[in-house]
C-alpha cells in the first residue's frame, strides 16, 4: 500500500513538473522553493509559511550547533551568514595552516571534496568525475 501511495505521489509530482515545465510563459518567483502550495501556488517547501506561523515571535531556548555535511552550502545565504561557525584560530586569506589541523584557511570547516591544498569554489557530480577517468579508456 505505501509503495502504491510512494508511486501516486511521485507520478503525480512529475506530472505537475512536466506540465509545469513545458509552459514556457511562466516565469517562477526567485524564492519559489521556499514557497507553499497552497498559500502561493508554487510546490516549495513551505519554508516562508513555517517562519510566519510556526517560528514567529519564537527565540531559541539554547544554541544548537549543526554540521552540514554536503556539498553547495551557501556561507553567503541570508539565514546563515551571520550564524556560521568561525574558526577564530585561522587567518582568512593568508595561505598558512595556521590551528595546525592539516588544513589552510579553514574558516568554516573544509570541503573534503577538494585537497589540502585548497576548498574548491566548484565541483561536479561524482557520475561526471567517474565519466572523465574512463572517457579516454
Amino acid at each position: 500500500m505505501k509503495l502504491k501511495i510512494g508511486l501516486f505521489f511521485a507520478f503525480f509530482i512529475g506530472i505537475s513538473v512536466h506540465a509545469f515545465a513545458q509552459n514556457k510563459n511562466v516565469t517562477l518567483p526567485p524564492n519559489w522553493f521556499n514557497l507553499d502550495l497552497t498559500a502561493n501556488g508554487y510546490f516549495g517547501i513551505s519554508t516562508e509559511k513555517a517562519y510566519k506561523e510556526l517560528l514567529k515571535d519564537k527565540k531559541p531556548k539554547q544554541k544548537i550547533i549543526v554540521a552540514v555535511i554536503d556539498g553547495g552550502t551557501d556561507i553567503k545565504h541570508e539565514d546563515l551568514k551571520d550564524v556560521l561557525w568561525t574558526n577564530t584560530k585561522e587567518i582568512p586569506g593568508n595561505g598558512i595552516d595556521d590551528d595546525g589541523n592539516g588544513y589552510i584557511d579553514d574558516i568554516n570547516g573544509w570541503n573534503f571534496i577538494g585537497s589540502k591544498k585548497g576548498n574548491l569554489a566548484y565541483d561536479n557530480l561524482e557520475l561526471v568525475r567517474i565519466k572523465r577517468k574512463y572517457e579516454p579508456k
